[in-house]
């Protein structure tokens, strides 16, 4: 099994090169001869994408390769699927991961817990949160291209109220998550961060 080990991890390698993801190799015969006259062994396994084929023969007839098959000639059309099957998974996972994060960041960030905290501070910590804590409540923030940030009330049309400038918003952003009190952990602390950088991205 020496020789049929090195030809199968060497088919393996060759289909991959192609996309293919083969199985389990099993002991097939193969018909020797037009008409059949013999038959040899060999060993064979399908794509888990296609169900395209491979073989491999340690000693096969004169001028017949030792390993051969569609899985080694072309590219596998399953692997296609299968990678975008993968990256839904992924991106679903991540969304898990990311609504838990906020949902611990509601809690430990909610402005009720910090009676200090001025009353536009809180309306924007609540949009961020995606919370109610004021009325009216601000549903959407943006950063202008001169730097200031802009809000919109819930009902309004338009990002009518003027909230200050991006410095004030990442000063205090800031400061808030890196209270001691808040103990953010690693993964929290990282996305309260996004949560502004996503609103300042690209902007000067």
């Amino acid at each position: 099994m020496g020789k049929f080990s090195k030809l199968i991890n060497e088919a393996r390698n060759l289909a991959a090169a192609r996309g293919h993801n083969l199985g389990e190799f099993h002991l097939t015969r193969i018909e020797t001869g037009s008409p059949p006259i013999a038959t040899r062994g060999a060993m064979s396994a399908l794509c888990e994408y296609c169900g395209a084929s491979a073989a491999v023969d340690s000693d096969p007839p004169q001028g017949v390769s030792e390993i051969w098959g569609e899985a080694l000639e072309r590219n596998c059309p399953g692997k296609v699927l299968a990678d975008w099957q993968e990256s839904e998974e992924s991106r679903e996972e991540a969304e898990a991961v990311s609504q838990d994060l906020l949902l611990s960041l509601q809690v430990k960030l909610d402005p009720r817990r910090f009676p200090n905290m001025s009353a536009k501070f809180a309306a924007v910590v609540g949009c961020l949160l995606q919370i109610r804590v004021t009325e009216p409540q601000i549903v959407e923030l943006t950063v202008t291209s001169d730097g200031w940030l802009l809000g919109r009330h819930e009902g309004d049309i338009g990002l009518n109220e003027s909230l200050g400038t991006k410095e004030w918003l990442e000063e205090n952003w800031e400061k808030l998550i890196s209270l001691p009190e808040v103990g953010l952990t690693g993964d929290e602390y990282r996305a309260a961060r996004e949560l502004v950088a996503h609103l300042v991205k690209d902007k000067p």
